[in-house]
């Protein structure tokens, strides 16, 4: 590779023989170094961003997104509705660039699957999630924090909402939801 320091070029005219040197400084800049940022998540997911994450170089930088179906922008931070491969390039005030690409994977969407929506007060209710891809489960406190695919809870009057955080296979997480409506039980009384 090209080093700093000072180059000498000398023209010599084959015809007279007369030479002349030139001397001139080179100045060598490194390129930037580029990653992409997915905050946190590599599945498209509602408010999916992509932004660069630039070490070294010499600001300010150009930006060229490139993407699924046409998609360009030229942003440090980017909006993304389709999954797919994503391509970054980025130019330095030097003229020194670099590039990177990425894959966002599909939504990952489970659904939590119960048994009931409106229980009397007292029923229990199984809660299960439904996912081809999903390798890990943390059910809420109200569902005693559980890993299991299935729960099975009591839910509260007048109604409890139940969180489950699923993990795919490729390491996107989700949050699912089921909301239990509970009716309050009769109250009977009994005269003598």
């Amino acid at each position: 590779g090209i080093t700093e320091g000072t180059s000498n070029l000398t023209f010599t005219q084959t015809a007279t023989g007369c030479s002349a040197t030139l001397s001139s400084p080179i100045e060598v800049f490194s390129n930037p170094a580029l990653q992409i940022n997915f905050h946190g998540s590599i599945c498209l997911h509602d408010s999916s961003q992509l932004s660069a994450l630039i070490t070294g170089g010499s600001p300010e930088f150009a930006f060229a997104w490139s993407g699924p179906n046409g998609f360009e922008a030229n942003t440090e931070n980017i909006f993304i509705h389709e999954n797919g491969n994503y391509y970054l390039t980025i130019t330095d005030n030097n003229g020194c660039s670099a590039y990177v690409s990425g894959f966002v994977h599909e939504a990952f969407e489970p659904i939590v699957n119960y048994s009931e929506s409106v229980v009397c007060e007292e029923d229990t209710v199984t809660l299960g999630v439904q996912s081809n891809q999903a390798v890990s489960y943390v059910w809420s406190s109200n569902a005693q924090n559980s890993t299991n695919n299935e729960v099975i809870v009591v839910p509260e009057f007048p109604a409890s909402d139940y969180y489950v955080t699923v993990t795919n296979v490729i390491g996107c997480s989700v949050v699912a939801e089921a909301n239990i409506l509970v009716n309050a039980k009769p109250e009977i009384d009994v005269y003598k």
